[in-house]
């Protein structure tokens, strides 16, 4: 990076790998790569976008790291012909006027199927394929920031100085009034042999939880009932399971007819129960909540 030597790191194994165990988990990578200045830092979201991004690199002349999952691709159709993508320019895959899910690399289709679940409960949610860890597409996060009050940062990867963080990182730079901002990710820990795909599903699951999670707070419904959890001493809550949270959450947003007190009680819950809200996720906030 000093040099700005024209070197390609190819960087297998992204994500989480499963079966070969803790010390192969690839969940470091954007942390350690987008310290350096000058280097560019890139993630596909499949195997024909990664086509492209191994072109691009070879173009830009200079640092770049591609960061990509073990196994086979999800057998989307090649392009015949392989292009440049502009540097540190995010695609957009999905409009939504609610919030916005920002995912980088193999995180995209999940964020895709989380917009399609939140959907079906009414809201809308726009996804956009980051691409770039470094450099980001500040535009786009800019031109999103004023449009949603709510944006969600999805990586698989660890929090700590990963993508979620350059995102939160830009915000706390940027003056002026700021989106609430959830960063999605695993945590500060070292991760236990597994297959993929249980940790995977595992992961995506409670990712479909804390998107919703985070959505409903952020409504008018939360904002309007949040008074009643002043003065409250959370250690003297009842702890309810997180199956028994989520139900009794949806009822009291679905029935007009359950009393105030009910629903002060039950946000206290939510509060009281955060921890199993991230087990597999570590949800984390930042900024204003709209």
């Amino acid at each position: 990076c000093l040099m700005d030597l024209p070197v390609v790191f190819a960087m297998d194994r992204g994500g989480i790998v499963g079966n070969d165990g803790w010390t192969h988990h690839g969940l470091f990578d954007y942390a350690y790569f987008r310290i350096f200045p000058g280097v560019v830092v890139m993630a596909p979201k499949d195997e024909n976008e990664l086509q492209h991004m191994l072109k691009t690199a070879l173009h830009y002349q200079c640092p770049v790291a591609i960061r990509y999952p073990r196994g086979g691709g999800l057998g989307v159709k090649l392009d015949e012909e392989i292009r440049i993508i502009e540097k540190g320019k995010a695609e957009v895959m999905r409009e939504g006027r609610d919030l916005a899910l920002l995912a980088i690399g193999a995180a995209v289709h999940p964020a895709m199927a989380a917009a399609d679940r939140l959907a079906q409960e009414g809201i809308d949610a726009c996804v956009v394929n980051c691409r770039f860890v470094k450099p980001l597409d500040t535009d786009t996060v800019c031109a999103l920031a004023r449009t949603h009050k709510k944006i969600i940062t999805i990586e698989e990867n660890v929090l700590a100085g990963g993508f979620g963080s350059a995102v939160e990182s830009f915000f706390a730079a940027r003056p002026g009034p700021r989106p609430a901002v959830i960063a999605m990710g695993w945590p500060d820990a070292f991760v236990p042999h597994a297959t993929s795909r249980a940790e995977l599903d595992a992961f995506q699951a409670q990712a479909l939880d804390d998107l919703r999670r985070f959505a409903l707070e952020r409504s008018t419904f939360y904002q309007r009932f949040h008074r009643g959890l002043e003065g409250k001493r959370l250690s003297e809550l009842p702890v309810l399971t997180k199956a028994e949270l989520m139900a009794s959450f949806d009822q009291l947003v679905t029935d007009p007819a359950v009393h105030l007190a009910d629903v002060e009680r039950h946000l206290a819950h939510l509060q009281a129960n955060e921890r199993f809200l991230g087990r597999y996720w570590v949800a984390r906030t930042s900024g204003s909540t709209g």
